[in-house]
């Protein structure tokens, strides 16, 4: 749930246009900058892209003494300068915003001599000398998640590796099976998912191997399912997280 995640404020002059929940709400970019509201915060998440707007570009272009292009302007896309002036006006308030949001984290004394905050960034946006800790490829395509989950749970059920082998037929029966991940699958779609997940370092893909020259796949190496708390279920593996869309709760 977002009450997990959302700090909860009271300050009325923004408690509308920020409102997530009946009781929660978010700060946004122009508001987060120098706010103070998440300074004893241990755990942040900061997440999306600031867009400072055509006419904001243009003003600051202006009092730089120059004129700027834009191209893709629009309600729904972000401007693009072609101008090296437009490019570093772009990358100042674009960049340098979700710095701003990162760092109103764990401000306060009391968590900076504890460990200090974590926090969870969301972006394409972070400047080149900003250091990350750890970096995730999140995915979300549904049939996929739902293969390797399957794919990663028969692996761990097996004594031996190599009876964690199936075929596409198998991997689509054990899914059909599975009443945690509802029916909105086919057995077409089981073998393009395994078709497109086969060249990954975690798929062992055995062709021709199988009964009557079947192909064979299983999970292998490392990985962990991850519990959230509000029941829903992730796959991590090397430096990517899989959402594994469940209809119920996954038994860690």
């Amino acid at each position: 749930m977002i009450e997990e995640f959302v700090k909860k404020t009271e300050k009325e002059s923004i408690k509308d246009r920020n409102r997530v929940s009946p009781g929660y709400q978010a700060l946004h970019y122009a508001i987060v900058k120098s706010s103070n509201e998440f300074e004893k915060e241990s755990l942040g998440v900061v997440t999306g892209t600031p867009n400072p707007g055509y006419d904001v570009m243009q003003l600051w272009a202006g009092f730089c003494g120059a004129v700027i292009d834009f191209d893709n302007v629009g309600d729904d896309t972000t401007e693009q300068s072609s101008s090296e002036l437009g490019e570093q006006i772009v990358e100042h308030f674009v960049h340098n915003q979700v710095v701003q949001a990162v760092l109103r984290f764990g401000r306060d004394e009391s968590v900076y001599e504890n460990e200090g905050a974590t926090v969870y960034v969301s972006t394409y946006e972070l400047p080149d000398w900003f250091t990350v800790v750890d970096e995730y490829t999140v995915k979300s395509v549904k049939l996929q998640e739902i293969v390797l989950a399957k794919l990663f749970e028969i692996y761990h059920d097996e004594e031996k590796h190599n009876l964690a082998l199936r075929t596409v037929s198998q991997i689509y029966d054990d899914i059909d099976s599975d009443s945690r991940f509802g029916d909105d699958h086919s057995k077409r779609g089981v073998r393009k998912a395994l078709n497109e997940l086969k060249s990954k370092p975690y798929v062992r893909y055995e062709p021709d191997r199988g009964k009557h020259s079947a192909d064979l796949y299983s999970w292998t190496g490392d990985g962990e399912i991850l519990q959230t708390k509000d029941g829903g279920a992730l796959l991590r593996v090397q430096d990517e997280l899989h959402v594994v869309p469940t209809k119920r709760d996954w038994d860690c």
